[in-house]
């Protein structure tokens, strides 16, 4: 698996305003001391609280907004173009507040005073290159000193060089690959896991920034949760049960409309079905459903080797597509529940296929003209072939 820099360093940094202010209270806490004055005690405790309080507002204001960037793939020297840059802010309720972008190590940005919750914006930061040759933008960098100025919180958002992540099932490793700037990859980062790593998906989790892993456990039939450091470093947080024998695809998405990333799961052989797990945004999967494909658990009819989860008919709920080989099909679930409430409700469409298995799916609007509309890419194992599914209003 690619990602576009697995890396996200976070920042906390006092302001002089910040050291003005504890010197100060420095000097009401001495004389409260000299003079025995209650008073001045109080005084003290309100003054060394706003850093702390702002500390705390900056952390609230900064978790769930999502950054993307967007730069054309070529330009001409010297010409000036612009790095889009996404905000999304995931938050149900909590506003982001005087939020600035702009790339990292550089003074010059762009400024935006309200982010409100579940909505986005687009930042412009204009950048020109003074040579011909292959340039890496430098990371994009989001910064808040809300409320107060006294703390400015800063997260700069990957490196700019696309990294390799790849599981090792027979060695019950994982391994990273980080971009380099002068070769294809730097040195492996080796993360043992136990349990024979079959899939995994990079996603974030937990709503920091950072990106975290879920992968599926073939050997001890688990799902293993790992918190993403931004460093190219995951942290083992948990381990639950598959609910199935040889878990072997997973995916995340938001299946259930509730902002938080939830794992879709399919399994190698019996256990003909997918299972939902629904997080909590905090690593915890305490709920789940079973969606069951073929008519025994204990015998394969159907088979699924791939899992896509997309809009396909535009209504803002995820719909899963599944590639299952021993039935020969495409099947698509599509996502006919009324609300959040749980367990939602999908109906089955069935796309058959002749002399071909399905094997692998990709989803990406590639019709002529573009109309907005994911469509299908199937690989048909036995057949040698690619079949396309054109989805159609």
């Amino acid at each position: 698996m690619s990602k576009p820099g697995l890396h996200t360093k976070r920042r906390l940094r006092f302001r002089m305003t910040t050291v003005i202010f504890v010197a100060i209270f420095f000097l009401v806490e001495l004389a409260a001391f000299n003079t025995n004055e209650n008073l001045l005690y109080l005084l003290a405790a309100f003054v060394i609280g706003f850093p702390a309080l702002g500390a705390v507002v900056s952390k609230l204001s900064f978790r769930g907004v999502e950054l993307r960037r967007d730069a054309p793939g070529a330009v001409h020297r010297g010409e000036a173009f612009t790095v889009a840059t996404r905000l999304k802010n995931t938050k149900r309720l909590l506003p982001g507040v005087s939020l600035r972008v702009g790339f990292s190590g550089e003074a010059a940005g762009a400024y935006l005073a309200v982010l409100p919750a579940n909505t986005s914006a687009t930042l412009g930061l204009p950048r020109a290159m003074p040579r011909r040759g292959v340039h890496v933008l430098p990371g994009i960098e989001l910064a808040s000193a809300f409320p107060m100025g006294f703390v400015e919180r800063k997260v700069v958002l990957r490196d700019g060089y696309r990294d390799a992540i790849a599981t090792g099932w027979s060695s019950d490793v994982i391994v990273q690959f980080p971009g380099h700037p002068e070769k294809y990859f730097a040195d492996p980062i080796i993360t043992s896991l136990a349990g024979g790593p079959r899939d995994l998906v990079l996603e974030d989790l937990d709503g920091d920034g950072a990106l975290d892993l879920a992968v599926t456990l073939y050997n001890s039939d688990e799902i293993a949760i790992l918190k993403g450091s931004g460093t190219g470093k995951f942290d083992l947080i948990d381990k639950i049960s598959a609910r199935g024998k040889m878990p072997q695809r997973i995916r995340a998405a938001d299946v259930n409309g509730d902002r938080r990333r939830d794992l879709v799961v399919s399994y190698a052989q019996s256990d003909d079905c997918v299972v939902l797990f629904y997080g909590d945004g905090n690593f915890r999967f305490e709920m789940s459903q079973e969606i069951r494909l073929g008519a025994d658990r204990f015998r394969r009819d159907v088979g699924v080797q791939d899992i896509v989860i997309r809009d396909f008919n535009a209504d803002d709920k995820a719909d899963i597509a599944l590639a299952c080989s021993d039935a020969g099909a495409v099947i698509l679930l599509r996502n006919a529940s009324d609300g959040k409430s749980l367990p939602l409700k999908f109906e089955q469409e069935v796309f058959p296929f002749d002399g071909g298995a399905p094997h692998a799916l990709a989803a990406e609007d590639i019709s002529i003209p573009r109309d907005g509309r994911p469509d299908l890419a199937v690989a048909l194992w036995g057949a040698d072939s690619i079949a396309l599914l054109i989805n159609q209003p």
